[in-house]
């Protein structure tokens, strides 16, 4: 297992303790993929190395054709990086995946335009 895992594991302790049997386990290991693909692709050494770059990277390869994230599972990551957000005491929060910033953009004019067709 990689060191980088297990830090995470170790600092995402609390969370996984509380909250849902099934879900919160199931977000670790989200977390946990997201970690082993950063820690691979940048050669990181510690947890605090890790910022907006390699979450828009992560987003990126996996929005390649035939490797997209579902939106209910990119909103499975994202709530899960938010989570590592806090617990790395970063001001903000982590970048969105482009997909679901864009469909939401998209529902939002839908919307818009069905309730005002006029406009």
């Amino acid at each position: 297992m990689p060191t980088l895992v297990r830090k995470v594991r170790i600092l995402m302790r609390g969370y996984v303790a509380t909250g849902g049997k099934i879900n919160r386990p199931q977000q670790l290991k989200r977390l946990e993929k997201f970690v082993k693909w950063a820690e691979e692709h940048y050669s990181l050494t510690g947890l605090e190395q890790i910022g907006k770059k390699h979450v828009i990277d992560f987003w990126k390869a996996n929005r390649k054709p035939g490797n997209e994230k579902a939106g209910r599972t990119a909103d499975g990551y994202w709530s899960i990086l938010c989570e590592f957000w806090k617990v790395l005491n970063r001001t903000g929060e982590p970048p969105r995946p482009k997909a679901n910033r864009e469909s939401s953009q998209n529902l939002s004019s839908q919307l818009q335009n069905d309730h005002y067709p006029h406009q």
